[in-house]
Parts: structure tokens; sequence; C-alpha cells
């Protein structure tokens, strides 16, 4: 079984500076600005997709306390240097099953070419973006070699879910897929951690997403 976090008091927080950096795409919905995208986040619950909304007050740029529509799931958003990730926690009184967490859900990323990158799951191949849809299960890299534009969404630890990231028509969304885990009363489970980064060297962007993933375990080298 997948391990279960619980965190008693992270939903009690107050946060009381203003509102930086989020924006709606609608009056209910929540986003990130993340290097330039607006990124929405959303939860599937019972096999229902639920988007986040935006808080009324109480938010940061780097962390909020979101809540989905007709749904008792809480989400404890974060983000610091390492990329983001969430708290899911079960507020209601019956167990929830949880599908994907979806972190970033972006439009409009660009990108004539892409390294799709799976560690051991998967081939690791550079392919065309146009008319098709790409999967990879830890890091997608889009480079336009006109504008010398390389924008990388990668995961940085692997330890509880399983991880996705796609692209179809522009439309880039990185996800753990927890596939119908039941989540108890009360009970909470982490996400794993997303980073996302945009630049014009593209090796330089693998070199620290591996850096991230390094400094996230901390492996012992000698």
């Amino acid at each position: 079984a997948r391990p279960l976090i619980p965190r008693p008091h992270f939903f009690a927080v107050l946060f009381a500076t203003a509102v930086a950096g989020l924006h709606s795409v609608s009056a209910a919905s929540f986003t990130h600005q993340t290097v330039g995208f607006s990124c929405r986040v959303g939860v599937e619950v019972n096999g229902e997709l639920h988007w986040a909304e935006a808080p009324a007050a109480g938010a940061t740029r780097d962390r909020s306390a979101l809540r989905l529509a007709r749904s008792p799931l809480l989400i404890d958003w974060r983000r610091d240097a390492g990329g983001f990730s969430a708290t899911l926690r079960n507020s209601g009184a019956a167990p929830l099953k949880i599908g994907r967490a979806i972190l970033a859900q972006a439009e409009g990323v660009p990108g004539e070419m892409a390294l799709v990158m799976s560690g051991w799951q998967l081939s690791n191949t550079v392919q065309a973006t146009a008319g098709k849809k790409l999967v990879s299960k830890t890091l997608l890299q889009l480079w336009n070699p006109a504008t010398r534009d390389a924008v990388q969404f990668g995961f940085t630890s692997f330890d509880r879910a399983d991880t996705a990231i796609a692209i179809e028509g522009g439309a880039v969304t990185a996800y753990c897929d927890f596939a119908g885990f039941s989540l108890a009363p009360g009970a909470a489970i982490e996400t794993e951690r997303l980073r996302i980064t945009r630049g014009d060297s593209p090796i330089l962007a693998l070199h620290a997403w591996g850096d991230a993933a390094a400094a996230h375990y901390r492996p012992r080298i000698w």
C-alpha cells in the first residue's frame, strides 16, 4: 500500500499574505503562473475530474489551500526552488478513490521537437510534436530551433505514484496517477514533485533537472 501522510493541521493554517502570481481562468478556477504559462491544477476523485478552485483569500505565490467543487478533497499546493507538489487530504466521512492528480495543465506550450524521456520504462526518443500525442513517464523537453526556446517539464521524485507528462496540440498535462487508490477519511497523501523550466539551452536544462532530482534524493556517491 502507498504511504499515507497525516497532516492534521495542514489546512488550518491561515496565510495573511496577499495573492501574488495567481490568476484565474474563470471566476472559480485556480492557476499558478510558471515560466510564463498559466497552469491549472485538478484531481480525479471517484472517477470524475475536478479542477481546483481559486481561494477567496489567504494564498501566496508559493502556497495555497485549494478546494474542489463537489468533493471533500482538499489540496495543499506548494512551490519552492525545487519545483512544486501538493498534499491531498480527505476531509469527508467516506473513502475517496484518487486517480490522476494534475499538477500542471498548460496551453500554448511551444516546441517543434520533443525529447520524450521515460527512464527504463519506455524508449527515450526525440520526435516532432505536430499531429500527434506524446507521453513521457519522467521528463518532456520541448525545443524550438528557430527561437532557441527550450521548455522542460520533469518530475524529480518517483516515490508514491506513476507519473506522466503528455503533450497534444500544444497542451501539456503533467500528472501523478494514484490509479484509484482509496484515501481514507482524514488521511492525506503527497504527490510527486514537478519542475518546469524555460531557457535557451536544452543541455543545461537536462543537467539542472538531474541536479534537482539528486538534491531531492541525496544519493551517496563514493
